[in-house]
Parts: C-alpha cells; sequence; structure tokens
C-alpha cells in the first residue's frame, strides 16, 4: 500500500495543468503556461532561495548591518580598537612599575639591583603611533 501511495503522490507532482491569464476586458489571452506541481515547487524554491541570497548580500556588503541589534557600528569599533592600544600599553607599564619597585626592595634589602633598560615616558610613543594608524 505504502507504494501505490508514492506512485500517486510523484503522479500527482508531474500532472500537467494550465496556467492561462486573460485580460478582463476583450478575454484576449495574454499569458498561457502549461505547468506540473512539481514546476511550481521548483520555480518557487528557486525564487524564495534568489531572494534570500540577494537579502543577505545587502546585508553583508553594505551599511545596512548596522541597523541589525546587536552588530556594532564603526564607532564602536574604533572605540574598541582604541581600548585595546590602552590596555597593551598599560600592562607594559605596570610592568616596568612592578620590576622598578622590585629593584627598589632589592636595594633596601641590601642586594644587587637587576640591571633594565628604561626606555622613558612611553606615553609619547603610545600617542604618536596611535594617531599615526587614524
Amino acid at each position: 500500500m505504502e507504494l501505490q501511495d508514492k506512485k500517486r503522490f510523484i503522479k500527482k507532482l508531474r500532472h500537467k495543468y494550465r496556467l492561462s491569464i486573460y485580460r478582463d476586458e476583450t478575454y484576449e489571452e495574454v499569458l498561457n503556461l502549461k505547468l506540473t506541481r512539481l514546476n511550481v515547487l521548483a520555480w518557487g524554491g528557486l525564487i524564495v532561495f534568489a531572494f534570500l541570497f540577494i537579502v543577505v548580500s545587502i546585508i553583508a556588503y553594505t551599511p545596512v548591518r548596522e541597523f541589525i541589534p546587536g552588530y556594532p557600528d564603526e564607532n564602536t569599533l574604533m572605540s574598541s580598537l582604541r581600548n585595546k592600544q590602552r590596555l597593551d600599553s598599560l600592562e607594559l607599564e605596570l610592568a616596568r612599575r612592578d620590576k622598578y619597585f622590585d629593584n627598589l626592595n632589592r636595594i633596601i634589602m641590601g642586594k644587587e639591583p637587576e640591571n633594565y633598560d628604561n626606555a622613558g615616558d612611553t606615553n609619547k610613543n603610545i600617542t604618536y603611533n596611535f594617531y599615526k594608524i587614524f
């Protein structure tokens, strides 16, 4: 019984129908198509796929994506980049400060301090490089 139902379903999909479109005033035939249900499903799927492709392309490659909630705009991205650079420079300064205090403790305890290069004021270099990027 199951096989007969499948054959009947496939036969329904392949059965041909005629679609005729007429002008209302003159009853002149404008369009005449022979269609099957399978053709209608295939064309409908193709149209939906093309529509989705166009919409996704517009969202992905144009500034329209900024209207999507949760997507960061250009100012947010620039701000996060600035914050990342500031955080990196602060980590560097913190490491230098810890090394300096370590040397002070060594001197207070009467031990030999470690020799390290003091690069001076790092804010000038960081600020200069930061504005050079933007």
